[in-house]
């Protein structure tokens, strides 16, 4: 809400010098004059994409970030604004609508300029405008840069200061080289012990006073092997060259860790050169006071937290817990400890993949008694090592990924398929639909009976439609079960679920293959599953059945089918990796006694993947 005119400033103007001094003191008076001060809380949106824009937004205090929504949907960050920097200059120059969200990173202060003084002053200053102008160039210059180095190493702020914090960086460190097959390095600014033992390299001293030594860096990531290096941070340089050396260090190395204490991890967390950052904190310290940076809560001993306490730290800290963790008694090595597929490695790994920007989702298409082909796709995928941090589901995809997050093997999934099939396929009188839902939900309350969908192992998102409203409903909270059968609730054969006091039918009427949903869920690669196909989806014609024309059934799914695969191929938001099984002749609702057939189709395309996959995931085999 804006402020009260008391609260304005008598005979400042905040904004870039430059811009500021190009004005008389009677442009100043006009500008201020009618200027007006609002305050944002962390998250809320100043500006949104599309919208008309009838101000400029000038930064007091805190921080503004643009964004714009990536292949997947999700915003990814373009420009950050902090005091004294302005935005919505592009809809004054060009009267066109905004071309990217504006949210506060911060609460922030933030002073709206009329665009219709901004016109007046436009007039009479020729030196405003060429300032204007300027500045534009050299934010344009700045953003093209950011996204010609899109390819550039990674980032990472880590932030702890306990022994416990320490060690898990070290173990951290080493996944992040072994993900990568290349070494990377540490900045270590806050003298973690732990990584007294590996290989030194030049100290930040050295860089500062001769930056032509980042060879000898070079030469160690091109050195081959997989290995972790350590840069001394101890000494005391400014900010404003800590921060041009990180951005000098991505450009020579594939990932860069930096050890930071709270002390100077301010400034370093915002910076536009930093991808990832994060707090390693034991759950028995105390907590500092910054709380917008998401927290790695590290327990020692092994003993797991249970959801409902991550929940309230959650709402208490107003933090994002990344992960539980427990602290591991072995030292960094060349080498994992022993068991190192479970605890803490299984996390650790998990946050090698966070800092590196590939954390893997797995979206799980519709396609009736075709998902048996999901099953197929999932013993691929273990076979060559990849690990699945996120799932989404949608209509047969739905079961699929809520048995996986469990750790069904796929033979249980098969037969639970078969069962299931079997049982559901009866005609009922075609009231609200063809066929009764009464069965299904018993066998889905059978298997997932009392499972909630946010406290299992891995984040599952199932994906439903609300009829009435027309628009796609995510499930990632509440009974598992329920949310299953909405999202299989094909229009016309089963009937629609009430839940929440919406109408609810199958996910795959607006969103087939839920990519968009797994990467908002927090996925960076998206392995999609796609069933529908044009060529295989053949109705036989009544002359080759025998039949005056196919079954009822058949026809609505089938229908329901083209209209899938239409929408799949003309959406624009598409996955990294996509698994299309090549499926051959009939494929209707009922084709569940070729469920072996199907299986080993989506096990077949998953595994001509592999190259597609490797790229994007090089610590596969």
């Amino acid at each position: 809400m804006p402020d009260s005119p008391g609260d304005r400033p008598a005979a400042t103007l905040i904004g870039p010098p430059g811009l500021v001094e190009a004005l008389d003191a009677e442009l100043r008076a006009l500008v201020l004059g009618v200027s007006s001060l609002q305050v944002f809380e962390a998250g809320e949106v100043v500006i949104h994409a599309g919208d008309s824009v009838e101000h400029l937004f000038v930064v007091e205090d805190g921080m503004l970030r643009a964004e714009v929504p990536d292949r997947h949907g999700v915003p990814i960050e373009v420009a950050r604004f902090v005091r004294a920097d302005y935005c919505g200059e592009m809809a004054f120059l060009r009267g066109e609508p905004a071309s990217a969200t504006v949210r506060a990173v911060t609460p922030a202060r933030v002073w709206r300029v009329p665009h219709a003084t901004l016109r007046t002053v436009a007039e009479r200053s020729p030196a405003f405008m060429r300032e204007l102008a300027l500045v534009l160039s050299r934010r344009l210059t700045e953003t093209n840069r950011r996204f010609r180095q899109s390819h550039s190493g990674r980032v990472a702020v880590v932030i702890g200061e306990s022994p416990a914090a320490g060690q898990l960086l070290g173990h951290v460190a080493q996944a992040v080289s072994l993900h990568l097959r290349q070494p990377v390095a540490v900045l270590d600014l806050g003298g973690q012990t732990v990584l007294r033992d590996v290989t030194r390299l030049l100290s930040l001293a050295e860089l500062a006073v001769d930056p032509a030594r980042m060879v000898q860096i070079e030469a160690f990531v091109g050195g081959g092997g997989v290995h972790v290096g350590a840069i001394d941070g101890s000494a005391e340089i400014g900010e404003g060259g800590l921060l041009q050396l990180i951005a000098e260090l991505r450009r020579v190395l594939p990932a860069l860790i930096v050890a930071s204490p709270w002390s100077r991890a301010s400034s370093l967390a915002g910076s536009s050169d930093v991808d990832v950052a994060f707090v390693i904190e034991e759950e028995s310290a105390a907590r500092p006071a910054t709380r917008d940076i998401p927290v790695v809560l590290l327990r020692p001993g092994g003993q797991p937290v249970a959801p409902a306490r991550i929940a309230r730290f959650r709402e208490e800290s107003k933090r994002e817990v990344i992960r539980v963790l427990a602290s591991h008694p072995a030292p960094l090595a060349g080498a994992r400890p022993a068991g190192a597929h479970g605890e803490p490695w299984a996390s650790v790994d998990w946050l090698a993949r966070h800092i590196l920007g590939r954390k893997v989702g797995l979206a799980l298409g519709a396609g009736g008694s075709k998902g048996y082909a999901h099953a197929g796709v999932i013993e691929a995928l273990a076979e060559m090592g990849v690990t699945v941090d996120y799932v989404a589901g949608c209509s047969i995809g739905a079961p699929i990924a809520a048995a996986y997050v469990r750790g069904i093997d796929t033979g249980t999934i098969r037969g639970w398929l078969d069962h299931t099939f079997a049982r559901s396929i009866k005609l009922t009188l075609p009231f609200r639909s063809l066929l009764s839902s009464r069965l299904l939900t018993k066998d889905m309350e059978r298997y997932f009976g009392g499972l909630v969908l946010e406290e299992q192992a891995l984040p599952l998102s199932i994906v439903a439609v609300d009829l009435e409203r027309r628009r796609e409903v995510v499930f990632r909270r509440g009974p598992i079960a329920r949310a299953i059968v909405a999202s299989m609730a094909i229009p016309g054969i089963f009937p629609p679920v009430r839940i929440g006091g919406r109408t609810l039918i199958d996910g795959g009427v607006l969103n087939p293959v839920p990519v968009g949903t797994v990467a908002r869920s927090g996925a960076d690669v998206v392995i999609g599953v796609k069933l529908s196909s044009p060529a295989a989806d053949i109705v036989p014609t009544p002359e080759r059945r025998g039949l005056r024309a196919p079954p009822i059934i058949d026809t609505i799914h089938h229908a329901f089918e083209v209209m899938q695969w239409r929408i799949v191929a003309d959406g624009a938001i598409q996955a990294d990796i996509t698994i299309e099984p090549a499926f051959s002749g009939a494929t209707g609702l009922r084709q569940y006694t070729r469920s072996r057939e199907f299986i080993d189709v989506g096990r077949e395309a998953a595994l001509a993947a592999r190259p597609e996959i490797r790229r994007h995931l090089p610590w596969i085999d």
